[in-house]
């Protein structure tokens, strides 16, 4: 994510010297890792400095940690940077990695200590960052409840991994981790199968939006942001990726942005009221008839159903412990006697009101016009319809999407998220 508050002094450069007009497909910018990581069953199938994969050229493991594997020796001095730390931590833990997530922040973390405080990536003519000046949400982080149990397995993982004296104060260890969570992406083979997870300086600069002109791909280990429209003159400010699916619903989609980067998406796609009638929907079958069904999302229909329900009965147990406290024992009785003599007048309306509750939330979805209900049958045909068209896009391979992405024919999916695990990398990533 941007954050302009310090790249060389206090102003950021965010546009070229003289303009620059841009063709769709083209490659706006450029970026390699500060840090990365390989998932652990792909360590052996890449070379760790520069990716390449075991079926062009052999690998062969460091002599050290036998984890991580080299295709060069050139490769493996390139590696020194980061790996000679982590192959002494990788020796003691007799060759059983962590997960790739604590194993980046622990690459950060050396690299940090070995001067990369000081490294400087360029983005543009004038404008470069390093990683202090990457988005950290500390407050946020701090303050989140529902991530703390995730935040403490991760960095009590980590201690074990690296050890307490390798790490630093609890403060910048959490700023840290903001950076790194918030600005991670997932690189990809040829075939858009996630195949790791990696920090870039330059390319975080680029901010969410579910309509996006710009999509990602990878080449190795290196990012290339491309243009999906024309550009008389590039502005990085006005340029967009997608953090998450686009074609997921504006619901689910604000959920995981919510969630992840502690941000509401307030792009235009997702507050068009209009589109969001038609994202899930089918066409009324009753000739005639122009209306449509809107479908509620299969995925989380069932839970916010349960919570719905849980929540009306946990406003029922405490107007009651209410009202046993405020009116004294001895009403509380005489309703007691009042329920079990037959005269459960009141109790049955307060059943309606939340067995009301829940006949409304698991209510069938109808017509907006006349009324009419889809069969269970049909439904399961939609959502199956949905699965399988989603299942196809990510079985694409790179080179197929992006020829249909530039024509047109689809809109960006995972190639245009910085995040590209399934739906939410916040929790993929951290369980990768």
């Amino acid at each position: 994510m941007r954050d302009c508050s310090r790249v060389f002094g206090s102003r950021v450069y965010l546009e070229p010297k003289t303009p620059r007009p841009v063709k769709k497909g083209d490659v706006i910018l450029t970026s390699m890792p500060f840090a990365h990581a390989f998932s652990c069953n792909y360590l052996s199938m890449y070379c760790d400095a520069c990716a390449v994969p075991l079926r062009e050229r052999i690998l062969q493991p460091c002599g050290g940690c036998r984890v991580v594997w080299y295709c060069s020796d050139e490769c493996r001095e390139d590696s020194q940077t980061w790996h000679r730390l982590e192959c002494l931590v990788l020796k003691r833990r007799k060759h059983n990695p962590p997960n790739s997530f604590v194993r980046l922040l622990a690459r950060v973390i050396f690299r940090l200590r070995e001067g990369g405080d000081r490294y400087v990536e360029k983005y543009c003519e004038k404008g470069a960052r390093r990683f202090r000046d990457l988005m950290n949400h500390y407050a946020d982080l701090k303050t989140c409840e529902d991530m703390k149990p995730e935040i403490d397995k991760t960095l009590t993982e980590l201690r074990h991994y690296i050890g307490e004296r390798n790490l630093p104060n609890d403060s910048d260890l959490l700023g840290i981790f903001g950076r790194t969570l918030v600005n991670c992406f997932s690189f990809m083979d040829k075939n858009l199968l996630s195949i790791g997870c990696a920090v870039y300086l330059a390319a975080s600069i680029f901010d969410n939006n579910c309509t996006p002109n710009c999509f990602v791909t990878f080449s190795g280990l290196k990012v290339e942001v491309r243009s999906l429209i024309n550009m008389p003159d590039l502005d990085l400010a006005k340029c967009y990726i997608s953090y998450t699916d686009v074609i997921s619903t504006s619901a689910a989609r604000r959920e995981v942005l919510y969630k992840g980067w502690f941000f509401l998406c307030e792009c235009k796609t997702c507050l068009d009221e209009e589109r969001a009638k038609y994202e899930n929907s089918i066409k009324c079958e009753i000739s005639n008839c122009q209306g449509i069904v809107s479908l509620p999302e299969a995925s989380d229909t069932v839970q916010q159903i349960k919570l719905k329900i849980k929540a009306a009965r946990e406003r029922e147990e405490k107007r009651r412990e209410k009202e046993k406290e405020g009116e004294g024992r001895r009403k509380w009785r005489r309703e007691e006697g009042k329920k079990y003599s037959g005269d459960e007048g009141k109790e049955k309306t307060k059943d309606k009101e939340v067995n009301g509750e829940e006949r409304n939330e698991v209510e069938a979805p109808r017509c907006s016009v006349c009324g009419w209900t889809p069969s269970s049958e049909k439904l399961k045909q939609y959502w199956n319809t949905v699965a399988f068209t989603k299942k196809q896009l990510k079985a694409m391979d790179q080179n197929n999407l992006s020829i249909l992405l530039l024509s047109g024919r689809i809109q960006p999916m995972h190639t245009a998220s910085k995040s590209s695990f399934c739906h939410n990398f916040r929790l993929e990533v951290l369980h990768s």
